[in-house]
């Protein structure tokens, strides 16, 4: 049996503390109405155009940097980004929380 869940309610959920996603156009604007901090792994077509809109104009995630040698996402590239949103101390992770709070209020 399958049962679909409304992603925002899992995102809103107090103990999900950030969104790994594949910048999917309908995840990323479901994600965009929560608190959730956004870490992206964008990898074709479209999920790359999002992935920088949402970087580079709305400043709203935290992308992973690719592996140079062969442009693929590695585990230690995920989990600085990670610990980058979810760091209460970092910079950058205050900035998207700042900024995903000041979205959600809007809208």
């Amino acid at each position: 049996m399958e049962v679909w869940v409304q992603q925002q309610l899992i995102l809103n959920h107090p103990s999900v503390g950030c969104f790994v996603t594949h910048c999917g156009s309908s995840s990323l604007s479901e994600a965009m109405m929560t608190e959730c901090q956004l870490v992206l792994l964008p990898n074709v077509g479209d999920q790359i155009i999002n992935a920088r809109l949402m970087g580079g104009d709305l400043k709203v995630e935290v992308e992973v940097e690719k592996g140079e040698e062969d442009g693929l996402f590695t585990k230690e590239g995920v989990c600085r980004a990670v610990m980058t949103v979810m760091d209460e101390n970092s910079e950058v992770g205050k900035q998207v929380r700042e900024t995903m709070v000041y979205i959600e209020n809007s809208c």
